[in-house]
C-alpha cells in the first residue's frame, strides 16, 4: 500500500473526502481547482485594477471596503462553484471504509475543532477588540469573545460532521 502524500492529505481534508483518492475523484477536484483559480484570478485583476483607481482619490475607503469586498466576493464564489458542482467530490461518509485511526478522529471532532477555534480567538481578541495586549486577554469581554466563538464553531462542525455521515 502506497503511503499518501501531504498533498493528499490536505485535499482529502478541504474537500471532506473519506477512504482513498481515486482517479475519478482527483479529476474533479482538478477541475473545480481550475475553475476556482480562473475565477479568482479574474476577480483579483479586476479588484486590484478598481482598487488602483478608487485608491488615489479615496485611499481610506478602499482600505476599508477592499478587504471586505474580497472575502464576499471569494466566498460567494466559492459557494456558487460548489452549487454547481453538486458537491460531487464531497460525499458522505462510509463508517465501515474507515480505518480504527480515522473513526476515532472523527468522535469529538465538533469539541476539537470549537476549542482550538476558541482559543485561537481568545488570543486574537484582545487585537480584534482593540484592547491593549497582554492585559487584554483576561478581560471579560475577550474571554466572552474566544468561548462563544468557539463554542458557535464547534456546534457547526459538529452539525456538519453528523450530517456527513
Amino acid at each position: 500500500m502506497n503511503k499518501e502524500s501531504f498533498t493528499d492529505k490536505l485535499l482529502k481534508r478541504f474537500y471532506g473526502i473519506t477512504g482513498p483518492l481515486d482517479e475519478y475523484r482527483r479529476q474533479q477536484i482538478d477541475r473545480v481547482g481550475n475553475i476556482c483559480y480562473v475565477w479568482l484570478t479574474t476577480i483579483l485583476i479586476f479588484g486590484n485594477l478598481v482598487a488602483y483607481i478608487l485608491g488615489q482619490k479615496h485611499p481610506e475607503i478602499v482600505a476599508t471596503i477592499y478587504p471586505l469586498a474580497l472575502t464576499f466576493i471569494g466566498l460567494l464564489l466559492y459557494f456558487i462553484v460548489a452549487a454547481n458542482q453538486g458537491f460531487d467530490v464531497v460525499q458522505a461518509i462510509d463508517v465501515e471504509e474507515l480505518d480504527e485511526k480515522e473513526k476515532k478522529q472523527l468522535q469529538h471532532v465538533g469539541l476539537k475543532s470549537g476549542l482550538l477555534f476558541g482559543i485561537s480567538m481568545w488570543l486574537f481578541g484582545p487585537l480584534l477588540l482593540q484592547l491593549s495586549y497582554p492585559a487584554g486577554l483576561f478581560a471579560i469581554k475577550t474571554i466572552l469573545f474566544g468561548v462563544f466563538n468557539g463554542l458557535m464553531f464547534g456546534v457547526c462542525i459538529q452539525v456538519v460532521n453528523k450530517a456527513r455521515q
